[in-house]
């Protein structure tokens, strides 16, 4: 039978990165309370905190030194964990059962009582003062061949996520291209799906929002005055449109000739929702594809799709209400279909193909995409779902209760892992997804 955790080990742990004069110098000093030293500049500073709730160990190890935390068969104190750690070298949290009958749970943030990732190591971002509580669950040695038990554990039928990044800053409209993945982190970084690598950046500054295609970056700069483009690896940058004249440029979709932006435009009746086009090649003035005008004023912009022949945009309608909307891409200012409304949800993530259109409404809904008519249901997890992508044969829905795919066909929902998801996209072989708080983000993969 398994037990509640009973005993409770309170760890503080001070690490301390020291740095030369120079790589102070370089990054402006800014350790956490500390003093100058020579040359005015105050170390690096590393502070971590671990609860560890249970029976277990946890190790703060660096590139030469592992340092045990607690090693008590009762989870009681042990004593101080105190080290130098060089700058570069933050420590790497590994937490472990000491009893056969206990078995690592979950990192959770103390405050919020949110889980931060079921993986048994954390990697502490370097000058970060990280707070976390190591959570055991006690049972039988014979409950779980894979270190996996119950609700909040990652693994899913002893088949668990596989690592692939972590301690990131942040995570947001993850996308995939070739052997590569791209992120939003106030700047756009890349890193490999195979792990292993730190994350690059390859678009600097702040980026109002980006996506990709086979060969290049698009994305709009933090005041979203221009339209970019630059090479995969962040080289050949090149300016396609000056949209400083217009309003609120939001959502990114991309297709073999041309960029699509949705923003707000006026004609003459107040503010329209509108998708415009320029072209990925040649750039230029913005071209309207197609508007939806709103009595009212009060429409904005939020999601965007393409399927072969047509975009797809989402409004939020303040303060709650939104519409999906659609038009042909070769419009030329054309109105827009209304597709659904709903006076109490936005419209806040759309992805289509030739067959159908699914977007998130109150709910993961889908609609036929030569005939649209009343949407259906998707999977039966609503009120959990934060995101979702597709591909030719399932969706993947990510959120409070983890990662799950579901058959477009059949309907028939499977759970693939515990972890939850704030993001996620999907190539031939695995679901990638982001989980965690910020300073401390993951993201991990599992096979389809």
């Amino acid at each position: 039978m398994r037990t509640a955790p009973t005993t409770l080990g309170l760890i503080f742990l001070p690490l301390f990165a020291l740095a030369a004069n120079l790589d102070c110098a370089a990054t402006g000093g800014g350790g956490a309370g500390g003093t100058s030293g020579a040359g005015g500049f105050a170390p690096i500073t590393t502070t971590v905190e671990v609860t560890v709730e249970g029976v277990g160990q946890v190790d703060a190890k660096g590139k030469t030194l592992t340092v045990a935390c607690a090693r008590d068969a009762n989870g009681k104190v042990t004593g101080m964990c105190s080290t130098n750690w060089t700058k570069g070298d933050p420590p790497l949290l590994i937490a472990k059962a000491t009893d056969p009958s206990w078995t690592f749970l979950s990192w959770v943030d103390p405050t919020s009582g949110m889980t931060i990732s079921t993986m048994g190591q954390h990697q502490v971002a370097e000058g970060s003062m990280f707070k976390v509580k190591a959570l055991f669950m006690g049972g039988t040695a014979s409950s779980s061949s894979s270190g996996c038990m119950g609700m909040g554990c990652g693994c899913v039928n002893n088949v668990c996520p596989e690592m692939v990044a972590t301690g990131l800053d942040s995570v947001a409209n993850l996308q995939e291209r070739g052997t590569d993945l791209y992120y939003l982190n106030t700047t756009v970084d890349k890193l490999a799906k195979s792990g292993g690598k730190p994350a690059a950046t390859i678009v600097g500054g702040t980026v109002g929002s980006f996506t990709v295609d086979d060969t290049n970056v698009y994305w709009t700069d933090g005041t979203n005055a221009s339209l970019f483009k630059a090479n995969l690896d962040g080289t050949g940058t090149m300016k396609l449109s000056g949209l400083d004249s217009l309003q609120y440029p939001h959502s990114l979709a991309v297709d073999g000739t041309n960029v699509y932006i949705t923003m707000l435009v006026n004609h003459g009746m107040g503010n329209c929702t509108a998708v415009m086009a320029v072209s990925k090649s040649v750039g230029g003035v913005p071209a309207e594809v197609s508007a939806a005008c709103d009595s009212l004023d009060l429409a904005k912009p939020y999601a965007i799709a393409l399927n072969g022949t047509d975009v797809f945009w989402g409004t939020v309608l303040m303060p709650k209400g939104g519409t999906l909307y659609s038009a042909p891409k070769t419009g030329s200012a054309v109105p827009a279909k209304i597709l659904t409304f709903n006076a109490n949800s936005p419209v806040t993530r759309i992805a289509a193909d030739d067959t159908s259109i699914f977007y998130l409404q109150n709910g993961l809904r889908m609609l036929d995409a030569k005939n649209p008519g009343m949407p259906t249901q998707v999977g039966t997890t609503m009120m959990t779902i934060t995101t979702f992508t597709i591909d030719a044969n399932n969706v993947f829905v990510a959120g409070g209760a983890g990662i799950s795919k579901v058959d477009r066909m059949t309907q028939q929902e499977t759970l693939l892992a515990n972890e939850p998801g704030s993001t996620i996209t999907v190539d031939a072989t695995h679901a990638y997804w982001a989980t965690g708080i910020a300073g401390a983000v993951q993201i991990l993969k599992i096979a389809k």
